[in-house]
């Protein structure tokens, strides 16, 4: 049986020092080897910070924002775990999704897929020309709702994230 580190602790420790607003108000909290800087209990330091935590992922909107995220994790840090960096790529997904009334993103084994709220997305003329340029890789069904269909064959879930990311960055209206 194989066992995965929980690196939930890690998580919070790289939360906890970018959203406090002050370096010497932050925990390093990771088991026997935890420490804690100005006076800040151990395993305490979470308190209403949680929250902001994810309000700021939530409200990364760019590549830009997403990239400068992670290089301020990484600077303090060192390199950012793949979990949290999928964190911050599917907050990336949804806001770039909502340009596009998209009601649901799919991402399964089978596949992956944005779900519109409705006919509308045939007005989309970046969708529809990105479709038309990138037929192998995605299709645009006319069901109802109308969903956009990725080929995912042979990828991971990060590298599906990232082409669907992708796309959307192609889309983008100006």
């Amino acid at each position: 049986m194989v066992h995965q580190k929980d690196t939930s602790q890690e998580v919070a420790g790289y939360f906890l020092l970018l959203f406090s607003g002050k370096a010497e108000a932050w925990c390093a909290i990771g088991g026997e080897k935890s420490s804690c800087i100005s006076g800040c209990q151990k395993n305490s330091c979470w308190g209403d910070d949680k929250i902001r935590v994810y309000k700021r992922i939530s409200e990364v909107t760019s590549v830009k924002e997403r990239d400068e995220l992670i290089a301020a994790l990484s600077d303090v840090y060192g390199p950012v775990s793949a979990p949290l960096k999928n964190l911050i790529d599917i907050a990336l997904l949804k806001s770039l999704a909502g340009e596009y009334d998209v009601e649901k993103i799919v991402a399964t084994k089978k596949g992956a897929a944005f779900v519109f709220r409705d006919a509308n997305v045939f007005k989309e003329q970046n969708l529809l020309s990105a479709v038309a340029k990138l037929t192998e890789d995605v299709v645009l069904t006319a069901t109802v709702p109308p969903q956009l269909l990725f080929n995912t064959k042979g990828l991971t879930v990060e590298q599906v994230v990232g082409k669907m990311i992708n796309f959307l960055l192609i889309t983008q209206k100006s």
